[in-house]
């Protein structure tokens, strides 16, 4: 399965004017290191990375990163 970008999170950026390089600042990381995280090429935000980002641009963690199509695994199956 392609991961698709973080669409929704690149579009609030953008329309707010702010930029990958501010946003790489903040979380302690390079602006390359973002933008392959943001990308999806490589790499994908950890948990921490994603609850960090969030908390900089107070934003709701599942309106940006909450994915339901996820198929049931392990203790999903069992609680079914």
């Amino acid at each position: 399965m392609v991961q698709q970008k973080h669409t929704k999170l690149r579009l609030y950026l953008d329309k707010h004017g702010i930029k990958h390089k501010e946003v790489a600042k903040a979380m302690g990381m390079t602006t390359n290191r973002f933008s392959q995280k943001i990308n999806r090429n490589k790499s994908d935000f950890t948990l921490q990375e994603a609850s960090l980002l969030c908390y900089i641009l107070d934003l709701n963690m599942n309106e940006f990163f909450y994915n339901p199509n996820v198929p049931k695994t392990g203790i999903d199956k069992i609680l079914s």
